[in-house]
């Protein structure tokens, strides 16, 4: 069954004290006057998720995730790849729907609740009671931005051909964000089944299947018996040897 938001689960939440990250260029006086915004916020089952497109949605900045796991899926025609959200990501899944409408080859979105979110949702109220400290709208600009520059890394490893390869430098990308080191290698907390990782990658759940069976028997990505991950030795130094070039350089390149 499908579940969407509903306004009567609403809890109120600081945001800056949920997320302090949001207010790191403030000074200390600032910072203090800043955390006692607040706005609403709601919890999320896993699940397929409906969003509903608020009455205000031009006066949202967007819905800010506390904490939990989601994941975006996308997919053109029988092509299906995935994006996997968490702590810290701003979601505008209602401009997506918008915009899905004037594509000239439509593309279908499926948002998926993996493990209970908890999201604020930063409301008009939430955007003039922070207006004095343009700090806190850079700082969600840049989650914006570091979010949409992660989708285009992403698109880059797909263009990787050994798959093996593709999957290896995806799980270490991933664990830059939510990895833990510790004294067996980099463990990465995510229960990403064969299904996501062949979505994150590109491939199809079958190929992933064996190339995940040949990096175990390689010994550098095991599976926990929580079904998590961990990542042994270094990160591969493989793309320095590669001869296809990435069809993003010419747009990552710095100027």
């Amino acid at each position: 069954m499908i579940e969407s938001s509903r306004l009567d689960r609403d809890e109120p939440v600081r945001v800056l004290e949920a997320d302090p990250g949001l207010g790191q260029a403030l000074d200390r006086e600032a910072w203090t006057e800043a955390a006692r915004v607040s706005t609403r916020s709601f919890r999320q089952s896993p699940g397929e998720w409906q969003v509903p497109e608020p009455e205000d949605a031009a006066g949202v900045l967007g819905l800010l995730v506390l904490e939990g796991l989601l994941v975006r899926w996308v997919s053109v025609g029988g092509v299906r790849c995935c994006e996997i959200l968490g702590t810290g990501d701003v979601l505008r899944p209602w401009t997506y729907r918008r915009e899905h409408w004037a594509a000239s080859i439509p593309a279908e979105a499926e948002l998926r609740v993996s493990a209970p979110v908890r999201i604020a949702v930063l409301d008009r109220r939430f955007a003039l009671s922070t207006a004095r400290w343009p700090e806190i709208q850079a700082a969600l600009l840049d989650r914006a931005v570091t979010r949409a520059r992660r989708a285009a890394f992403h698109v880059s490893v797909c263009s990787i051909v050994q798959l093996d390869l593709r999957l290896l430098v995806a799980l270490w990308h991933l664990a830059d964000r939510w990895g833990r080191m510790t004294r067996e290698g980099v463990h990465l907390p995510l229960r990403l089944n064969h299904d996501l990782l062949a979505g994150v990658v590109g491939a199809r759940r079958a190929s992933v299947t064996v190339a995940l069976g040949r990096l175990r028997r390689a010994g550098t990505v095991l599976r926990r018996p929580d079904e998590t991950w961990l990542l042994v030795g270094r990160p591969p130094d493989e793309l320095d040897h590669l001869q296809r070039a990435s069809p993003l350089d010419h747009v990552l390149a710095p100027a």
